[in-house]
């Protein structure tokens, strides 16, 4: 009666050994994963700090003419960021419009699907 019982029980801890060791291998696997998620995060990041020091050196007068002249429809948001520098205000919606003056009939760009569709000059 002993011999089965104990059986059993070997059997079954083997059962429990394989069980955790699979676990831990999924656990292993995401951890792998979730490091991979942030490293590309961080780098993203990283990025982003370095573009806004750039930019932190730049004041908050509303661009020039000239260089309103030098949009395009379809242009991304990095594309007017470099030809016109960050808004002062951003409305997102539908249509995401960033302006670029106090004013906000005038000095605008408006977006959709995160490409230039048209834009106000100032006055």
């Amino acid at each position: 009666m002993k011999t089965p019982m104990i059986f059993f029980f070997l059997i079954t801890l083997a059962f429990s050994a394989n069980a955790q060791e699979a676990t831990i291998e999924q656990l292993n696997q995401k951890i792998e994963q979730l490091e991979n998620r942030v490293s590309i995060l961080e780098s993203i990041i990283a990025n982003s700090n370095k573009k806004k020091s750039k930019q932190a050196n730049v004041t908050a007068v509303a661009p020039k003419l000239q260089s309103w002249r030098k949009l395009k429809k379809n242009m991304t948001f990095d594309d007017v960021i470099d030809i016109l520098g960050e808004p002062l205000r951003i409305n997102s919606g539908g249509v995401t419009n960033w302006y670029y003056s106090k004013d906000i009939s005038h000095s605008y760009v408006s977006f959709i699907r995160d490409l230039v569709y048209g834009w106000e000059e100032p006055e």
